[in-house]
């Protein structure tokens, strides 16, 4: 039911994806990190990818690729921020057009009601990635089948450590499913490893999710698994072929 129509699952998870850009499209000045003579190669990237690393405990340390999707420029300092959407599908059961600017707080108030997870998820990569600033665009359709063509009603600023509270999103509490993972793999490392020096082992894993059920998969993987050598290679011989045209 519903899955071909503008309201069903696949045209909105399609939908969804349309959102942010539609935001960061809207907010975009000139790309900060993109070298035009590169535009043969490759298009600017989307947002901006930032390495953190943390301290779990003294035998672990995490290394994460956290994103930004821009700045907000002040006095003082620039503000790092993330950008999020939130998507009006059914404008009949909602009708944000005329409740966005009265009711922005019971808007938020039923998205958490709904799906409270998604909005602790996007608290939680604006944390991870040290954003000042996360912005929540509330996009609507242009007509209420039309799938491709948006606009945005307007936009609300939270900072992502208070904005957790709201959300009940306690941060001691964001680490607890890695840390189990990371026990996970050691668990399976000591088996693997056996009576070699741990200097001289090394091993790979692979993280899946089961397309069908609610289950994680791991598998041990070879150490070369997914490199790219050949690929780079390729591209090399290419652009050597072009400077020398």
């Amino acid at each position: 039911k519903n899955r071909t129509t503008a309201t069903g699952a696949p045209a909105v998870a399609e939908e969804k994806t349309e959102g942010p850009r539609v935001v960061c499209g809207h907010e975009l000045d000139d790309h900060p990190f993109f070298d035009g003579d590169d535009s043969e190669f490759a298009a600017p990237a989307s947002m901006c990818y930032r390495y953190r690393k943390w301290k779990l405990d003294d035998k672990t340390t995490f290394v994460a690729r956290c994103h930004l999707n821009g700045y907000s420029k002040k006095k003082k300092s620039d503000q790092l921020m993330t950008i999020f959407t939130l998507n009006e599908y059914n404008t009949k059961a909602t009708n944000w057009r005329k409740k966005i600017d009265a009711q922005r707080g019971a808007v938020i108030a039923t998205e958490l009601k709904n799906n409270a997870a998604k909005l602790a998820k996007w608290t939680a990569q604006s944390v991870l990635a040290g954003a000042d600033i996360m912005k929540i665009g509330y996009v609507t359709r242009n007509h209420s089948t039309d799938l491709h063509n948006h606009v945005i009603l307007g936009t609300q600023l939270y900072k992502p450590r208070e904005f957790a509270h709201q959300v009940s999103l306690e941060q001691t509490k964001m680490w607890g499913i890695m840390k189990w993972l990371v026990a996970l793999v050691r668990k399976h490392v000591t088996k693997l490893r056996g009576e070699t020096p741990d200097e001289s082992f090394s091993a790979k894993f692979l993280l899946l999710k089961d397309p069908n059920r609610p289950m994680l998969r791991l598998y041990n993987v070879p150490p070369n698994a997914f490199e790219e050598e050949e690929e780079d290679e390729d591209w090399a011989d290419g652009e050597s072929e072009r400077k020398n045209e």
